[in-house]
């Protein structure tokens, strides 16, 4: 009987499943987010849009920033993942994407920024930082 009860429990119906596997997705590529971040930060793509007066194409920030022209796709896949959570903000002009500082990128803003908190960023993803949570299973087991 203890055995009909684990399958009942364990059973899901598609919806739920593919709601749980989107969770559990989430959670394993949330590091993507923070990577993204100390990118953007390294390349110092806040204070790239603040010297072009708040605004900027793709174009801008490769230039500013000296990001190669033949990585422009993979940059404009690094802005989108900023756009989507909330890091920078993004308009279609006629010349193409437009990406404007948020509140969150002003915190980013070295020259000129009320407080530049990006040191901030690349500290919490610092490998010596990170490389204990890798170990977590040992500590929890020793």
């Amino acid at each position: 009987m203890a055995e009909l009860n684990e399958q009942d429990e364990l059973a899901m119906s598609t919806d739920e499943l593919l709601r749980a596997q989107v969770k559990l997705y989430h959670h394993c590529f949330a590091f993507v987010k923070s990577l993204a971040l100390n990118a953007a930060t390294d390349l110092r793509i806040p204070d790239a849009i603040h010297r072009r007066r708040g605004a900027a194409t793709l174009s801008d920030v490769a230039a500013e920033t000296g990001v190669l022209p033949t990585k422009l796709s993979s940059l404009r896949r690094l802005m989108r993942v900023h756009t989507t959570s909330g890091v920078f903000s993004v308009f279609d002009d006629a010349g193409g994407a437009v990406y404007k500082l948020t509140s969150v990128s002003r915190l980013l803003v070295g020259a000129g920024g009320r407080a530049n908190l990006s040191p901030v960023v690349g500290a919490f993803v610092s490998p010596f930082l990170v490389a204990a949570l890798f170990s977590m299973r040992e500590w929890f087991t020793n």
